[in-house]
């Protein structure tokens, strides 16, 4: 599982930045695991990255990049491929 910023202009043109949300199908013996770890871990940590973003002044530098959140400690079938074809070349914050 990962989250994106985009700044300004970078997706679609669009004036306003965007964030975006990434994950990839699970096993079923997986679901639940990954259930547990969307809801307790990952989307807290998401939303806090997100307000961090939001928060920053229009003329940051971190806001003229796109930035890239990944989650560690993710159970592997979340992980798996990707996070890390995404996460190249870019910015990218772990929370443990």
């Amino acid at each position: 599982m990962s989250g994106s910023y985009h700044p300004p202009g970078s997706f679609l043109g669009r004036e306003t930045g965007r964030f975006s949300v990434r994950s990839c199908a699970v096993s079923s013996e997986e679901k639940e695991r990954a259930q547990v770890f969307a809801h307790s871990t990952f989307l807290p940590a998401l939303i806090g990255w997100m307000k961090s973003v939001e928060g920053l002044p229009q003329d940051s530098t971190i806001k003229r990049e796109e930035q890239i959140f990944t989650c560690a400690n993710s159970p592997r079938a979340l992980n798996a491929r990707s996070i890390g074809s995404i996460a190249k070349g870019k910015r990218r914050r772990k929370i443990a």
